[in-house]
């Protein structure tokens, strides 16, 4: 039988569950995978019974989200304004793998939505710039129920984008607290 969980968190983008609990309780996690681990999902539960899946690894898996995993990835604009821009991203066959909408502030990327390519919300970037008083230069990359799955932290070029990765965090319960954490 699968274990219920109170809440859950992010490591190496895979999901970890926190607490053990009575699904018919309020509002419980399930972590369900195969036997190999290749596939993932956050089933939640609202006393019992089922509710929606928070992740699926099969629409978007965390786990690739690496430079070698995206080396063959392809970006293209679908729909640009000043304040937005839209991409399908495509794998190495060609095919697409998600749509991201950036918007800007400022000129200045501040947020990326990423949606399946059937429109189900996979997951959001928020950018963060020093010199607009956030706490640090870099992107936070958050799962569909604003759970943190990693921090990027980059220094930045002459125009003010991100150049050189500095930092990466990966394990959401070690994340420092000027990034979220506890």
């Amino acid at each position: 039988m699968a274990d219920y969980f109170a809440d859950y968190y992010w490591k190496k983008g895979v999901p970890q569950g926190i607490g053990l609990c009575d699904p018919v309780k309020g509002i419980s996690y399930k972590i369900v995978t195969d036997p190999y681990h290749k596939r993932y999902t956050i089933e939640i539960y609202e006393s019992g019974v089922f509710f929606e899946l928070a992740y699926d690894s099969f629409l978007l898996d965390f786990r690739k989200l690496t430079p070698v995993e995206q080396t063959a990835w392809q970006r293209e604009a679908i729909h640009t304004t000043p304040d937005e821009t839209t991409n399908v991203i495509r794998n190495i066959d060609d095919r697409i793998i998600v749509i991201e909408t950036i918007r800007y502030v400022d000129h200045l990327s501040r947020e990326c939505i990423i949606h399946s390519p059937h429109q189900v919300l996979l997951a959001k970037q928020v950018m963060f710039y020093e010199k607009l008083q956030d706490p640090f230069n870099g992107v936070i990359l958050y799962d569909r129920y604003d759970k943190p799955v990693m921090v990027k932290v980059y220094s930045l070029d002459e125009k003010g984008e991100f150049a050189e990765l500095l930092e990466e965090y990966r394990d959401m319960s070690k994340l420092p607290a000027k990034f979220g954490g506890k």
